[in-house]
């Protein structure tokens, strides 16, 4: 009887070993399998079909160059990553001025389910006049500017995340609007107004603003000869912010916080 048991406890732990050894040769399969595009060419996307042609295939992206989104209506990247790879990658070592990874341009259009992995060294610029709304976007990781709202553009950000590593969560330009909905902005500067620029509309609702762990100081706006900023703040946390009002020679600057 007891060599009767011996023997089942035995079969137990053969079978428990084929097990394990089953699943990782299924684990190496699918790293093996894992269909990743690299190239070094830009990508233009006008259409969810476009968008289609590389996420049907690929399960994750890498680009040296960027990414241009145009068109309306709602486009799903299925959130399947994408990075940056290409030479301008390097934080505090990127040559000067806006360097956005993805530039979106259009009316009425959503991005949902987009993923960031790394951008170059910004993340995205939304272009003059146009109106976006992100919905499950999450940029992971932005040296600079996370997004960049260019003049008489608007956007709209819902249940999103924005990791900046350096510098802003977002830039804004004259005359420009924001909602930020059910989301989260980890950065030295949660927004900012371009110098000599006037004219921002930002509304904060159930959200979190916390300053990024390798940032040196925490501000909720900054901006320099600037006018004409109304931020309202709705049960929203704010963590670790230095400074509400971080600008210099700005006019006109208000706060509304309510928690």
């Amino acid at each position: 009887m007891l060599e009767q048991i011996g023997v089942n406890n035995m079969k137990k732990l053969l079978l428990a070993i084929l097990m394990i050894l089953f699943s990782f040769e299924l684990n190496a399969e699918t790293v093996k399998t894992k269909k990743i595009l690299k190239s070094s060419a830009s990508i233009n996307i006008n259409g969810q079909n476009d968008l289609d042609k590389f996420l049907d295939e690929y399960q994750e992206i890498h680009l040296k160059n960027r990414i241009y989104i145009s068109g309306s209506g709602t486009y799903d990247f299925r959130n399947i990553p994408f990075s940056y790879v290409g030479t301008n990658k390097k934080c505090r070592k990127s040559t000067s001025g806006s360097h956005p990874f993805i530039i979106i341009k259009g009316k009425n259009l959503t991005l949902k389910n987009l993923v960031i992995k790394k951008s170059s060294p910004d993340g995205l610029e939304v272009s003059r006049g146009s109106n976006v709304k992100f919905d499950n976007l999450d940029i992971q990781h932005s040296c600079d500017e996370g997004i960049t709202v260019r003049r008489k553009a608007s956007i709209e950000l819902e249940n999103s995340r924005i990791v900046s590593y350096y510098n802003k969560g977002i830039i804004f330009y004259s005359n420009t609007k924001a909602k930020v909905i059910g989301s989260t902005i980890s950065s030295e500067q949660a927004f900012s107004l371009a110098s000599y620029q006037s004219g921002l509309n930002v509304l904060v609702e159930n959200s979190v603003i916390i300053k990024h762990p390798r940032a040196k100081d925490g501000r909720l706006i900054t901006g320099d000869n600037c006018k004409d900023v109304l931020i309202e703040i709705y049960k929203t946390s704010l963590h670790f912010m230095q400074q509400l009002k971080g600008t210099k020679n700005c006019k006109n600057i208000k706060i509304k916080y309510k928690r």
